[in-house]
Parts: structure tokens; C-alpha cells; sequence
């Protein structure tokens, strides 16, 4: 976290957050698809972010979003604007 955790009042400069699944319980999600992905694989999934508003302690109707890419509405249940990701065995600067 590049800023102050649950203080409304400081703008945050960002976050970063790192992620690691077992593929053994991600093999459902594959149905007939390579398991696990191979080198080329793409594959769509949402990275989504909401924080809901508070003001003196209540919370509030409306929320902020955000997402990994950009897609226009304001909702994460459309599979057309989820991310995509790209399989691969090279390292980074490859």
C-alpha cells in the first residue's frame, strides 16, 4: 500500500497486490480446456476492485470501482470486459 490504510481523507498513490493459486483447485474451472495452461494459452478472468463509501461512520449508496483494464460501465459481471491473460514460460524482459 503507497498510502494511508482506511483514511478517506489521504489520496492514495496506489497498491499492489500479488497472487498465487494452486492449480489443483482451479481444475474444475477448465472444463475441457489444457490443464493447466500451456505456453500461448489465453485465458479472460475479472480483476475488480470496490470500496464502499462512508461518511460520519454510515455507509453510503454508491461505491467506487476499478478495474485491471478499462471497460466502461460500471459493472463486473460482463465476461466480454473481463482481462485477459496470456500464458507463458518466458521471463520478464524476454
Amino acid at each position: 500500500m503507497d498510502g494511508k490504510i482506511n483514511d478517506p481523507s489521504h489520496v492514495d498513490k496506489g497498491w499492489t497486490v500479488e497472487l498465487a493459486f494452486p492449480w489443483a483447485g482451479m481444475k474444475k474451472l477448465f472444463a475441457d480446456r489444457d490443464f493447466p495452461p500451456k505456453e500461448g494459452d489465453t485465458l479472460r478472468a475479472a480483476f475488480f476492485r470496490f470500496e464502499a463509501l462512508r461518511y460520519h461512520g454510515k455507509t453510503l449508496n454508491e461505491s467506487v470501482a476499478w478495474a485491471l483494464n478499462e471497460h466502461g460501465v460500471y459493472d463486473s459481471h460482463i465476461p466480454e470486459s473481463f482481462s485477459y491473460l496470456h500464458f507463458t514460460e518466458k521471463g520478464v524482459g524476454e
